[in-house]
Parts: C-alpha cells; structure tokens; sequence
C-alpha cells in the first residue's frame, strides 16, 4: 500500500530523533569594579624614613587613560606624566613625560612606546625624533616604575592570590641607558591586614613583593574593591637622589569629586608664585 504524502511526512517525524537542546548559556564572569573617569588618588612618596616627600596625584581620565603629577612644594617644578593603556592586555601602549606648566597642561619632553614586537622605544624633546633607546620591554603586564605605580589605579589585584609583573625605570641621572628594565616582580598574597569594624569585610589585600625587580623584598597594600596602592614599601628607588622607596595613599581617594581634588591640586601648586 502506497504512504500518502502527508502519512509519509508524519512517519518520517515520528522516527526522527530530536535535536539535542541547545545547552544553556553560561553566566557572565562579574567585571571587577573600576574607579570612575574623573577619580583622583593622592600619594606622599618619599623614603622609607618619610624624607624627601613628594605629593603625588592621580587622575583617572578615563578607563585607558591616567594623568599623574608630582609635586614637591608650591612654586617649583613639577612633573607631568600621562599614559594610555590597551584595556585587554592592561600594559601602557604609551608614556608622555613632561613638566606641569601653569594653566594646567603638561609640557611634553619625553616619549615611551610600547612596539609589537615588545620594545620600548624612547624618543626625547621631540615625538617624532628617531628613537633614543630601544630596550626590550620586561614581562607583561609590564609597569614603569617611576610612574609611581599609578597603573595599578586601572588594573591593580581585586582577588587575595599571588600575581605577577614586569618592571621598567626611567633613571635620568646624565647615564646611560635612561629606561632600564628590572625584570619580574612576584607579589605574593599573605593577608587581609585590615577588615571594616560593621562588617568584619577585608579593606585591604596584602602582598610580599619579591623576585629579580625586588630582590630584596617589599610589601605592597591595595584596596580589595578597586585594587589601587594604599601603602607600598621597597629597597629600590624610583628617582635618583632617593635611597629606598615608600608610598602612601594620602587620605581617602577621591572618587565622586576627583576633578574638583585634582584641578584643586594643580591650582594650589601655583598660588601665589
């Protein structure tokens, strides 16, 4: 006996095996919390024995973007350093350091950029100058060290577990080469030091700084929510003139009225000059 068509058709669904349901899709890893455009951090670095302190802001521009000044007492010379970073890989692509002029800009002097193939090519007074240095970049994520740590404001550890990062120094003492690489530097997890009194919640995350970067040690506090510096201590210098190396955040940070701290900062630095 002939199937008619529409028998045929039915028989043919009735054998057929059904497709498998497609498998539910996974539940996005959370974003780990970021400081705002627009918030500040202000610093004293100085010494281990709090001589030689310098003020140190920065500014939050944006999430692939920070300012940061460097300021010993009113009047004189000041530092002005940006960077831009490459938000997958949290390494600065480029550096531009100057001097804080009195408006407010920066007067740039000197360019660092990150080449693909992980060089850092070093230009000086005039961006596009054939390079000054072309030293290997350390091992990523790499840091400039001089820059005071100010990347750790985007990219710093939110979780208690051990990381890893590379080193670079500007050190212009009249020497050469004037960008130096350290190598690693290993941070080491070894506890919540600090916990809120309401809720019993850690503050702070602390790790023991080692490997060829610090090989005589160091320790190193960041916030648990955004991971910024709060307190950092070492044997190396970031500047010449220095002996060692101590940074502390200088009060709470500025994240609702970080604009305001920092055009403050930069306006009090030339009052009355």
């Amino acid at each position: 006996m002939r199937l008619t068509l529409l028998a045929a058709a039915l028989l043919a669904c009735a054998c057929r095996p059904e497709a498998p349901a497609a498998p539910a899709p996974e539940p996005a890893a959370p974003q780990p919390a970021t400081l705002p455009a627009g918030a500040t951090l202000s610093y004293v670095r100085s010494n281990q024995d709090s001589t030689m302190p310098e003020q140190i802001h920065v500014h939050i521009v944006s999430p692939t973007e920070v300012h940061v000044t460097k300021m010993v007492s009113p009047c004189t010379d000041a530092a002005y350093v940006t960077a831009i970073f490459d938000p997958a890989t949290h390494e600065a692509t480029k550096l531009v350091g100057g001097r804080l002029q009195k408006d407010g800009t920066q007067l740039p002097q000197a360019w660092l950029q990150l080449t693909p193939d992980r060089k850092l090519e070093v230009r000086l007074g005039d961006p596009n100058s054939p390079p000054a240095e072309t030293p290997d970049a350390p091992p990523a994520p790499w840091r400039m060290y001089d820059f005071d740590l100010a990347e750790f404001a985007l990219f710093g550890p939110r979780e208690p577990k051990d990381f890893t990062f590379g080193v670079a120094l500007a050190w212009p003492d009249g020497t050469t080469p004037l960008v130096r690489t350290n190598g690693q530097a290993t941070a080491r997890f070894d506890g919540n030091p600090l916990k809120a009194a309401a809720t019993g919640k850690p503050l702070l995350n602390s790790f023991e700084l080692g490997g060829a970067a610090f090989p005589e040690g160091g320790e190193l506090w960041t916030d648990v929510t955004y991971g910024y510096v709060i307190r950092a201590v070492t044997s190396r210098p970031n500047h010449p003139g220095y002996k060692d190396f101590q940074l502390e955040l200088n009060g709470a940070a500025a994240i609702d009225n970080g604009d305001e701290v920092w055009r403050q900062a930069i306006a009090e630095h030339w009052q009355g000059c």
